[in-house]
């Protein structure tokens, strides 16, 4: 009898076409959905670009995490990143990071700068474990589905 083949995870960036995947991605991972025409309006600028996660074995492949970023000049961006329930904890958010600081360092970039919010313990653990070092404070940044309103931490790495 064959062993069945082990589960991958391939991380892949993704152009327009695919920007309705992000968007259901997203509202998979979040408490609030996110239009495609918002994802349309955060993509459109010179210098972002989407990544995709799939996570296969040889019968399946399923989109199941994503980030979106952007580059300025030497510094980047982490504008947001999800992985759907169902595919937590499997390795998918540190295989995200990884292929998101080579992308960077493709684009020349040196650092990149994200916010988490302060209740977000997964969240947080992931960008330390990534280097990510807290920098910053952001008051009241995040608005929950419950209204309550969070702080935000501006984490850097340096690449």
């Amino acid at each position: 009898m064959k062993k069945p083949a082990a589960a991958r995870i391939t991380i892949n960036e993704v152009d327009r076409g695919l920007w309705p995947i992000l968007a259901e991605l997203f509202g998979q991972s979040f408490d609030e959905p996110w239009p495609l025409a918002s994802i349309e309006n955060l993509m459109a600028p010179t210098g972002c670009w989407a990544l995709i996660a799939e996570f296969a074995n040889d019968e399946i492949s399923y989109p199941c995490g994503f980030a979106l970023a952007r580059a300025v000049g030497d510094e980047g961006e982490l504008l947001s990143m999800g992985v759907i329930p169902e595919f937590r904890r499997r390795g998918v958010a540190s295989s995200i990071m990884k292929a998101l600081a080579r992308q960077a360092l493709h684009r020349g970039v040196r650092e990149i700068f994200l916010e988490v919010g302060v209740d977000n313990i997964s969240a947080k653990h992931l960008y330390s474990v990534s280097g990510y070092v807290e920098v910053g404070r952001r008051e009241n940044y995040y608005r929950r589905a419950n209204r309550e309103l969070v702080d935000a931490l501006v984490m850097k790495v340096v690449l």
